[in-house]
């Protein structure tokens, strides 16, 4: 027994080492545990559920917060002991599909970087549970969070305003723009958009009715009233239903509203009636005064204009049109000023105007898409990405007539002037298609144009080398100036950049370099996530979806005792990242080269290339064309006449960017014309930020072009039909002698200088030619000198372009007249 119990008690003792010995193993991995890296306690979000029209789910996740707004659900991963880790996660996106992801954070707020990207395509409309296990492996530590995600058929509801000042029932005006249209409806369903043409329209999921109506201050402040006979209810019923509101507005106080109106037409038997068949001409400025007060009217697509006015009833009221528009539209009329007398709307006076047009008679309306054809059927379906920024060249016979450019839906329409029959052609550039790697059975189809704004459109099925899920991406970026550029000051520079598409680049980097000894104001960049390497401002950013642009304003501080004159060079670069790929890498690079001591002009024209260009080289010119509206009232049309330089190759024309939709149409002679229809720009005085535009564009120089070939360029500037704004005129040229070559740390001395300066040379200078900023030539002298001095005393200050051919070769120098 004795024995036994020792045995026991042997055993026992046994059994407590071996609890010992795994307890402090226990205890050591929970100590390990608790030191080894972000121990994960938590995923959330806001916005659980999502409900949309689209396919397309995309998810951004950031450790302990999350800087990301462009996803469908931007979750947040909460945890403890931050430190740079690893994770693996686990998706069912609740149709069937489970991927797995591995990622990677390195800084708090960053959204977290994931391979294969955290995006799904939903084939059917349906209701979706996504759930989602994320752990990270150092620690063994997960959470796991279910998301829903309801993707709906959806419809669409617009609503349009009319104007009866009186309430006749007769319609006196159908276009009215930023006007505050608000819906109401089902589930507590609100939003508000600002009229374009007459008209504000969006999308909705949910059946019921809806409820139009026009902001009550709007209404107060413009003195109108809602008519009773307007119809404010939308009905949406089901899937891809669609219903229209129409707002009509009465003038409140009516008494002594005075209206006239009429149609302008192409008078083609020149008998002063419009008959049946005549075409009516929309977009002319109609100037009409009473009482020594002008109103500006355009005609609607009926070609017919409206005013509501106050005034004395049988007061004069004059009608005119403009000459300048009448000449650039080549019209003629025998009267250009008619007089009335002023009635009341309920007897309105009514002018139609005759104009002789010639072979403008017609206006016409041809449209087409250019779209991702994944399925290889010619046709636009469910899910299949539309292109956008594609230039399509509409024919005139065998003559190009307008080239346009898609919008974000594809979608090109062009209507005026341009055609003299109503079967046209339209090519997709095989230019651009060959940039971006795409290929199109048939670049050119046969389109019928009509009169009316909304033609049935053909249908540029591309082959873009891939299916919806894993199409390629366009990114872009260019740097332009903004304000002036001196010394001493906080200059600011514009970065944009963004995505064309067809695809989402789902991840990618951007960066930004500027001159060695300026100095960016960290504060003034608003995109998140940066770092500073040297003079480089670099991101890795996340989700640029087909259509997204983006423009920071930053700011840099120039420090006093610089040279005027000096050249500051600023650039950027986008490229994808991961498993994206970019279809044209033509478009990934920036530049923007600032003169210091550059002065502000709203409206003008810069080259973003070295004056001095090596004539071996067949340079790319990247040009920037800058428009402010610095006027009183909003700008309804807006366009440039651009002559392109003999030394360009005008076939390579590759629009960059442009801030407002715009055609172009080539006019011949390297003659082209960027036409914004329709901007209605602001005034800068009631609205300064909205009230600039520009486009950038790049074209390359002619391959033959050699030592001395200089290239020229002047934009002309319209705003609707007054006369042109003149810009600046950018200059290049090809030599191989430049500043270093010559051995001379200075060639023109004294700059800036008052009356006379030197030209230091090693060899005999042969001529002289000096030109203002304008092209215009103040001085041309030939002479045998090595070092001449030249009188300028009688120039006027400014700064100007001194040429100078040698018996060696030709070198430019910017030179500063006080």
């Amino acid at each position: 027994m004795n024995v036994i119990k020792k045995e026991e008690k042997h055993y026992t003792m046994k059994t407590l080492n071996i609890f010992v010995i795994v307890l402090g193993s226990i205890l050591a991995t929970f100590t390990s545990f608790g030191q080894s890296g972000f121990i994960l306690s938590g995923l959330s979000t806001v916005t659980p559920t999502v409900q949309s029209c689209d396919q397309n789910v995309s998810i951004s996740i950031g450790a302990l917060s999350n800087n990301s707004t462009n996803s469908d659900y931007n979750l947040v991963l909460n945890g403890s002991n931050f430190s740079p880790s690893q994770f693996t996660m686990i998706i069912n996106w609740g149709d069937g599909t489970v991927t797995t992801h591995n990622g990677t954070t390195s800084s708090i707020g960053t959204s977290i970087a994931w391979t294969p990207s955290l995006y799904h395509y939903y084939n059917t409309p349906g209701s979706y549970v996504i759930s989602i296990q994320l752990t990270n492996p150092q620690n063994n530590s997960s959470v796991s969070t279910n998301l829903y995600y309801l993707h709906n058929s959806c419809s669409w509801i617009s609503a349009y305003i009319h104007v009866d000042c009186n309430n006749d029932g007769v319609l006196e005006n159908t276009f009215l723009n930023n006007v505050p249209i608000n819906f109401t409806g089902p589930n507590g369903y609100s939003s508000q958009f600002n009229s374009t043409n007459g008209g504000a329209w969006t999308q909705v999921t949910t059946n019921g009715t809806y409820t139009a109506s026009i902001d009550p201050n709007w209404l107060t402040t413009n003195n109108y009233v809602l008519s009773s006979s307007s119809n404010t209810q939308l009905n949406v019923t089901g899937p891809y239903d669609n219903d229209t509101a129409y707002l009509i507005l009465n003038c409140a106080n009516a008494t002594n509203t005075l209206c006239v109106s009429g149609t302008l037409y192409c008078d083609a038997n020149a008998n002063g009636v419009l008959n049946t068949g005549e075409n009516v001409i929309a977009n002319a400025p109609v100037t009409i005064n009473n009482n020594g007060t002008n109103y500006l009217v355009y005609t609607n697509s009926n070609g017919q204009y409206n005013l509501n006015y106050s005034g004395t009833v049988g007061s004069p009221t004059v009608i005119s049109l403009n000459g300048l528009w009448l000449s650039q539209n080549n019209y003629t009329a025998q009267s250009m000023v008619f007089t009335v007398l002023g009635a009341t709307c309920g007897t309105p006076s009514t002018t139609n105007i005759p104009l002789t047009c010639g072979s403008s008679c017609q206006s016409l309306c041809a449209a087409a898409i250019v779209f991702c054809d994944a399925n290889g059927n010619n046709i636009m379906d469910s899910g299949e990405n539309p292109l956008q920024n594609a230039p399509v060249t509409f024919y005139n016979g065998n003559n190009p007539a307008i080239t346009a450019y898609t919008d974000s839906a594809g979608w090109v329409i062009v209507c005026g002037n341009y055609f003299n029959t109503n079967l046209i052609t339209a090519q997709i550039n095989p230019y651009w298609l060959t940039q971006h790697g795409y290929t199109v059975t048939n670049s050119m189809l046969t389109l019928q144009a009509i009169n009316a704004q909304t033609p049935s459109p053909g249908m540029f099925a591309v082959n873009c080398g891939g299916t919806t899920s894993n199409a390629c991406d366009d990114l872009w970026t260019t740097v332009t100036p903004w304000i002036g550029y001196f010394q001493g000051t906080t200059a600011t520079i514009r970065l944009n950049f963004g995505n064309y598409g067809p695809g989402t680049a789902t991840t990618y980097g951007l960066s930004l370099s500027y001159p060695v000894g300026v100095t960016p104001v960290v504060s003034s960049i608003s995109i998140p996530g940066y770092t500073i390497s040297g003079n480089t401002i670099s991101w890795n950013l996340t989700n640029a979806a087909a259509g997204y642009s983006f423009t920071d304003y930053i700011q840099f501080t120039l420090p006093s005792g610089l040279i005027n004159g000096a050249q500051h060079y600023f650039t950027s670069n986008i490229t994808a990242t991961g498993s994206n790929t970019d279809c044209n890498y033509a478009n990934n690079d920036g530049s923007l080269l600032q003169i210091l001591g550059n002065s502000y002009d709203p409206n003008d024209k810069t080259v973003h290339q070295a004056e001095q260009m090596s004539p071996v080289i067949t340079d790319n010119l990247t040009y920037t064309i800058r428009f402010q509206n610095t006027g009183t009232a909003p700008a309804q049309n807006v366009h440039i006449l651009d002559t392109l330089s003999t030394n360009l190759d005008w076939s390579t024309f590759d629009l960059i960017y442009a801030s407002h939709y715009m055609n172009v149409v080539d006019l011949g002679n390297g003659i082209r014309k960027f036409d914004f229809p329709q901007i209605w720009l602001p005034d800068s005085t009631s609205n300064e930020p909205e009230s600039h535009g520009m486009i950038v564009y790049r074209i390359k120089e002619l391959v033959t072009n050699g030592e001395g070939e200089e290239i020229f360029n002047t934009a002309h500037i319209y705003f609707d039909w007054n006369p042109a704004i003149v810009t600046n005129t950018t200059y290049n040229i090809n030599t191989s002698l430049g500043i270093e070559e010559l051995g001379n740390s200075r060639v023109i001395y004294p700059n800036p200088t008052s009356n006379n300066f030197t030209i230091k040379a090693n060899e005999r200078i042969e001529q002289i030619r000096i030109y203002d900023m304008l092209g215009k030539e103040w001085k041309n002298l030939r002479l045998t000198s090595s070092n001449p001095i030249v009188d300028i005393s009688t120039l006027p200050e400014g700064i100007y372009l001194v040429n100078v051919r040698t018996e060696k070769g030709t070198f430019t120098e910017r030179l500063i007249k006080q």
